[in-house]
């Protein structure tokens, strides 16, 4: 994805989600990637949220989630890294009672100890320079639990009751680039229609699992395209098969003037998370992004060539 920007300095940067870590197996995964990609050379590196697949990973293995710490390290390592949490990251799963919140095992076993880490920032709802010496800002936002708790899609009427937490995006400056993340792309929308984005140019989200039932080998979008049914999935995250609903759930969408969002690919796939369907993981879509922020003078020297 590019982004024009009227910086001097362009920026290139990773974008992670949705990486659910729960296993040594799903860490050695993101490893192989970074490993890949460490002499990229890039600016900065997103993570967008559900990093993990639940607490139980602090509770059950002190071996992951200390491999886990290793990971957050070694990104930070490679570029400034940025971080939001999502649902999976505050709560833990019951075989009693499903789902319960738990952000203090969160906060104390990886927040907290990660705070010191090289290259590290853990955006609080708050805005940070993302490049020293140019226009370039960073913000996070994070909805309670309450907000995807109950309702997978997000339940916008909780996020606005929250929206105080949120103001801090309406003092955005017009005049730099400003990325904003939150790992739910429908607060994200929430949030641009009670005008509080106004002047991000990019917001970033994850959570959608790039359409969750999206199958490699069958070429259903094709078909329901060209049926004139636009699609990016066939199932959103809160179980509707409404093809009408579809269309939000990956890749880059327009909000409003010139403002775009990117929903990005999970890093593990919705068959992989669900664990019953573990061994069919190779039929699911996984993915990453690779944002490119272009400045208007190297976008005029290309256009000149």
């Amino acid at each position: 994805m590019k982004i024009i920007t009227k910086e001097n300095q362009g920026l290139k940067v990773l974008v992670l989600s949705d990486l659910h870590i729960f296993t040594e197996k799903d860490i050695k995964q993101v490893e192989l990637l970074m490993t890949k990609f460490k002499n990229n050379n890039y600016d900065a590196i997103y993570l967008v949220g559900d990093i993990i697949d639940s607490t139980n990973v602090f509770k059950l293995s002190k071996k992951v989630s200390g491999k886990l710490l290793e990971l957050i390290a070694f990104l930070g390592h490679i570029a400034p890294t940025y971080i939001v949490y999502g649902s999976h990251d505050l709560a833990y799963y019951s075989i009693y009672h499903n789902w319960i919140e738990d952000e203090r095992t969160f906060k104390e076993r990886f927040i907290d100890k990660i705070a010191g880490y090289q290259g590290i920032n853990v955006l609080e709802n708050e805005t940070k320079c993302l490049k020293d010496g140019t226009g370039y800002t960073i913000s996070g936002f994070n909805p309670s639990l309450r907000y995807a708790m109950d309702t997978p899609d997000g339940n916008s009427s909780i996020l606005l009751k929250e929206v105080e937490r949120y103001e801090f995006l309406t003092k955005l400056n017009p005049e730099n680039t400003n990325t904003v993340l939150c790992h739910y792309p429908e607060a994200i929308m929430t949030l641009n229609e009670a005008g509080l984005l106004n002047n991000a140019n990019l917001s970033v989200g994850g959570h959608n699992h790039n359409g969750c039932t999206q199958l490699k080998f069958i070429p259903i979008e094709l078909i329901l395209n060209l049926l004139r049914q636009k699609n990016r999935g066939l199932i959103t995250p809160g179980k509707k098969v409404n093809l009408e609903d579809t269309k939000y759930l990956r890749g880059i969408i327009r909000l409003s003037g010139t403002s775009e969002l990117l929903i990005n690919p999970a890093f593990k796939t919705f068959a992989s998370c669900t664990g019953i369907l573990e061994k069919l993981d190779w039929m699911f879509y996984r993915g990453y992004s690779e944002i490119e922020y272009i400045s208007e003078k190297c976008l005029t020297r290309e256009l000149k060539k």
